[in-house]
């Protein structure tokens, strides 16, 4: 350990608070991807061959995003970012440094001749509420397209709680990845033995009923809900990954997506963010509409 950092007053709330904080994968860089996937952006994560490592990048389109921390980056004018009167003049140099860091890494990508867009955290928490947020994001899509549901991004009805469950039926109720992700969860086997339902496909068609009438919880959602809209609003990280392996997302993404909803536990609303960054709702439909018509219930038991 440094000797700054020894002589740091701190209290063991506070280190604990910013052990926890993550350098990748963090809820507000897990947004920005769904939001630019389900609109038909690409991209890849983590481009460490690039300066500054960007957090989303397009080499062929030359465009690379940073999603920065308010806090972290100094983000001004932020209520986020506000600097510690504890440790003052610690925080001040420490946020001063990394501004100057991240102007270097923007400098070095533009003369790579990529384009250089930063997108702060409390930006990002707005995307989907806010256009104005996303005036920056909407000039990397393929084409013109507002801030949107998939009804607008695919030009097509939006798919029903109901058409999803008959969907849904056809599916293979148990598979390994998703199997094996309910036991590593954080009280996973305890709850297992708690559970009304005996597999993942039940408990998607016992949720889906509720948007109908009272269901598998004895209540009744809404109406005039999309399948979209439950598939974003779910926040049980096991229904989410099952589902992506159902459909037959491929067992890289499966693999990535899971281990990033295990590091991001155990709150489950951050482990269901984690899966839903990896697997939109678009490219859960996509695959929804063309598997599962071919894909038949396992030989293993359960509904």
């Amino acid at each position: 350990m440094s000797r700054s950092r020894k002589l740091l007053d701190t209290d063991p709330q506070t280190s604990e608070r910013m052990r926890r904080i993550r350098r990748r994968d963090t809820a507000p860089e897990l947004l920005v991807r769904s939001w630019l996937w389900k609109r038909g952006a690409r991209f890849t994560t983590h481009n460490r061959d690039l300066p500054g490592s960007p957090d989303l990048a397009n080499r062929s389109k030359r465009w690379s995003i940073f999603v920065h921390g308010c806090f972290w980056h100094g983000h001004e004018g932020c209520k986020k970012a506000t600097v510690p009167t504890r440790n003052n003049a610690f925080w001040t140099k420490k946020i001063a440094d990394n501004r100057a860091r991240d102007r270097k890494k923007e400098g070095a990508l533009r003369q790579l001749g990529m384009k250089v867009i930063v997108l702060w955290q409390c930006e990002a928490e707005k995307l989907d509420r806010d256009e104005g947020q996303a005036a920056n994001l909407l000039t990397l899509l393929p084409r013109p397209l507002k801030p949107s549901s998939c009804q607008q991004t695919c030009g097509k009805r939006p798919m029903t709680p109901n058409q999803l469950a008959r969907l849904i039926k056809k599916l293979d109720p148990h598979l390994p990845i998703s199997d094996s992700f309910e036991t590593e969860m954080p009280g996973g086997r305890a709850e297992q033995k708690r559970a009304w339902y005996s597999s993942q496909r039940q408990h998607w068609l016992g949720w889906l009923t509720e948007y109908k009438g009272p269901g598998a919880y004895d209540r009744k959602e809404p109406g005039g809900r999309d399948a979209e809209f439950v598939y974003n609003h779910i926040v049980n990280p096991k229904m989410l990954i099952w589902l992506a392996e159902a459909v037959g997302a491929p067992r890289g993404r499966l693999l990535r997506a899971k281990k990033a909803a295990l590091s991001a536990g155990p709150r489950m609303q951050a482990m269901s963010a984690a899966i839903r960054g990896e697997f939109p709702y678009s490219y859960i439909e996509t695959l929804l509409k063309a598997n599962a018509p071919r894909r038949v219930s396992g030989t293993r038991n359960g509904s």
